[in-house]
């Protein structure tokens, strides 16, 4: 009888164990338009262009104020040269991994943390007039194949798991050296975002 009402305690100890780390987890989907460039030296011309970006987020609470964020995105990229039809699109699957804090005024929240981009690809793309055509060109075996990186940013969680949030991407990778040899273009973006979690918790 007592080895019954130990196992009985155990396995309810075992229950709220669970029951505990599944509070402290959200998964959820986020996505919204980006406003992408390039950024460095010899880089003059290159202006922005509108992506999208959109992917999966698990969030792990770590206490009351603080909780770590990774996410697989799959972001569009590039640049287009100003007053000009040429654009580069670069796309990427990317992985950051956030920190984010609230400061205890409601649902607000900042971000910050690293994130690793693998090259989905890469195209240049020129539209002409004469005759009306779209030349395009796939440079995805040219460019690296990883983008080291940052993001951070700031914005809005309700408890129902609805969220609103505006990141800035910044690369540390020189991503379009399969242009030029003394290019040292990095990738610059600005990212506005809905997002949806499923769980407990903020």
């Amino acid at each position: 009888m007592k080895q019954l009402s130990l196992l009985a305690t155990l396995a309810v100890a075992a229950s709220g164990v669970g029951e505990a780390q599944a509070q402290n987890v959200r998964v959820g989907l986020k996505g919204g338009p980006s406003y992408t460039t390039v950024v460095g030296q010899n880089v003059d011309g290159a202006a922005y262009k509108w992506g999208f970006h959109g992917g999966v987020l698990v969030n792990f609470k770590l206490s009351d104020r603080l909780s770590l964020q990774p996410e697989v995105l799959y972001s569009q990229k590039g640049t287009k040269e100003e007053n000009s039809t040429t654009r580069i699109d670069v796309n990427y699957v990317d992985l950051p991994v956030v920190l984010r804090a609230t400061p205890g005024l409601g649902g607000l929240f900042v971000e910050a943390g690293p994130q690793l981009g693998y090259l989905a690809g890469s195209t240049s793309r020129v539209d002409t007039r004469k005759p009306l055509a779209r030349v395009t060109t796939d440079f995805a075996g040219s460019y690296p194949h990883f983008d080291v990186g940052y993001a951070v940013g700031f914005g809005y969680q309700l408890n129902s798991g609805l969220g609103i949030g505006l990141r800035y991407n910044g690369g540390l990778t020189h991503v379009l050296k399969g242009a030029t040899d003394d290019d040292t273009a990095r990738n610059s973006a600005f990212q506005l975002y809905l997002s949806a979690l499923v769980g407990k918790g903020r």
